[in-house]
């Protein structure tokens, strides 16, 4: 077969199917219906709406009452804030914890110019000059590494 005959029956078949389709009655209109049919319908849709009061006397004589809610109470304090109170263990470790921060952070800080001449340094840096240039000539580089590892040079 070639691929014309074969392009030709793919038509066809389209064609077939396209046309049951049609013959088929996929959505049914208004003016479709019978006239019981479209009687039923407009009865369903013309009963008049029920009152409030209506409902209410018709729920109280059946019994049949709308589920009513009860009202979702409200969170206490200990519910909402309760993760943000800490015990007194808690705040003695915080406290400890932030003391030794501090502490290692001032040694960090004093630790590479004890042993060098503090007012030397002083002078110079105050006339402009960085510390890691002063420091170069009284530091080795693994010192040097160290002191300013936490700005990555």
């Amino acid at each position: 077969m070639s691929k014309i005959d074969e392009l030709i029956k793919t038509l066809g078949e389209y064609k077939e199917a396209l046309q049951k389709a049609k013959n088929k009655a996929s959505v049914r209109t208004f003016a479709d219906m019978s006239e019981e049919e479209k009687a039923a319908i407009k009865a369903k849709y013309e009963q008049p709406l029920k009152r409030g009061i209506d409902v209410v006397k018709e729920a109280l004589t059946t019994g049949h009452l709308p589920a009513i809610n009860k009202a979702i109470p409200q969170p206490s304090d200990q519910q909402m804030f309760g993760h943000l109170v800490k015990t007194e263990a808690e705040i003695k470790a915080a406290q400890e914890h932030y003391e030794n921060r501090m502490q290692k952070t001032v040694e960090a800080l004093e630790k590479p110019i004890d042993h060098l001449n503090k007012s030397e340094i002083v002078l110079n840096w105050g006339y402009g000059k960085s510390f890691n240039s002063l420091l170069k000539e009284k530091l080795s580089d693994k010192e040097m590494a160290e002191r300013n590892s936490h700005i990555g040079e």
